[in-house]
């Protein structure tokens, strides 16, 4: 079975007639916990998993640009230059030309360049290609470092800056994730201070994504209506982020909000003190309070954010009778994607053999982050 990088090498050489220069994969990262905390300034518990995207490149001597994508094989761009593009929304080639619009507006020179790109992260589900195809071509374009703490967030800012040129105005979080993620460790991260620690990950707990079958487009508007909601809240209860927000403010301050903006302040006051008792969990070994966290965030976020859909609450109502079942959630920014499941390793085959026959499963083991040659 051939790496991932082996198979966007040779989809560069069948495209391009030459042999590229770098290369960088890129996994893609589950939420655990936090949703949509990250740009409320909160905290987040996540890890990298398995699929990948894996992006190669080699440099031109003009200003031409050619993309080849294994998701599209029949559909190559080639771009004149940076100055004359014109693309769909949401289009997978925008991201690219994102990241080096940002990389020349941080005063590092980017010319010509070929580029193909292998991915098994499905778009849509929740794992974060996006994240996973800005990283792969800051680090593969740029040539950027992500050796140091403040280099890692470095990166990660420049791909924030670049994903919010395309409209969606995200957080950090995925970023963060695929720079810092070790082998067998979940990511914590505290998007107020920037701090992130690695907590190991119990070997007795796996992890299963089920799709749900519905695919999310974050630039369609439901994403960024969460986040006006949240930023209108804060504005209301005069705190510069939801982080700040205390329960008993928000009881008192109330009546200050709208009904969707005292959703979301709930939400997100709940969450981060969600993510804070998984941690404690995940270290005192108390499996059953971390899937009962997943749950309550699944119906937080179902409740008060309105990002799920009735696809994936299906799916956490069909699994919670099965052997081993903890808790589960959706993962991502919602509206469709994957569910997440929290299984006790031992029960793990059964849980699977109990899911239904036309459920696309998969087990994500918390993985390594970046790797480059």
């Amino acid at each position: 079975m051939r790496s991932p990088h082996e198979t966007a090498v040779e989809l560069f050489r069948t495209s391009f007639g030459r042999t590229p220069e770098r290369w960088v994969r890129v996994p893609g990262r589950v939420e655990l916990l936090g949703n949509h905390t990250d740009y409320n300034a909160g905290l987040v518990l996540a890890a990298a998993i398995e699929p990948s995207l894996t992006c190669v490149v080699a440099a031109r001597p003009d200003q031409h640009i050619r993309l080849i994508s294994s998701a599209f094989p029949s559909e190559p761009i080639e771009l004149h230059s940076l100055r004359t593009v014109r693309l769909d929304p949401g289009h997978w080639a925008g991201y690219v030309v994102a990241v080096c619009r940002e990389l020349r507006a941080a005063g590092i020179p980017i010319t010509g360049f070929d580029a193909a790109i292998d991915s098994t992260i499905p778009p849509g589900s929740g794992l974060s290609s996006s994240a996973a195809l800005l990283v792969a071509a800051a680090l593969t374009l740029g040539r950027l470092s992500h050796r140091t703490v403040a280099e890692r967030l470095n990166v990660a800012q420049l791909c924030q800056r670049a994903e919010h040129r395309l409209g969606v105005h995200c957080g950090l979080l995925d970023y963060l994730t695929v720079l810092h993620a070790r082998e067998g460790h979940a990511v914590h991260i505290d998007c107020r201070s920037l701090v992130v620690r690695n907590v190991r990950w119990p070997d007795t707990l796996a992890l299963v994504l089920v799709d749900s079958g519905v695919r999310h487009r974050l630039t369609a508007g439901g994403y960024n209506r969460i986040r006006s909601d949240c930023e209108a809240a804060a504005k209301s209860l005069g705190v510069a982020t939801l982080r700040e927000l205390r329960a008993g403010s928000l009881r008192r301050e109330n009546h200050r909000l709208t009904a969707a903006q005292r959703a979301v302040a709930t939400h997100i006051l709940e969450e981060n003190q969600r993510v804070r008792s998984s941690v404690r969990a995940v270290r005192a070994a108390d499996f059953r309070r971390l899937g009962e966290l997943f749950t309550d965030s699944h119906r937080s976020s179902r409740d008060h954010l309105r990002n799920s859909c009735p696809e994936l609450d299906a799916w956490i109502e069909r699994a919670r009778p099965l052997p081993g079942w903890l808790g589960g959630r959706l993962t991502g920014g919602g509206f469709g994607g994957m569910t997440l499941h929290l299984v006790q390793r031992r029960q793990l085959r059964a849980f699977l053999a109990a899911l239904p026959k036309n459920a696309n499963a998969q087990e994500g083991r918390p993985s390594s982050g970046v790797l480059e040659e």
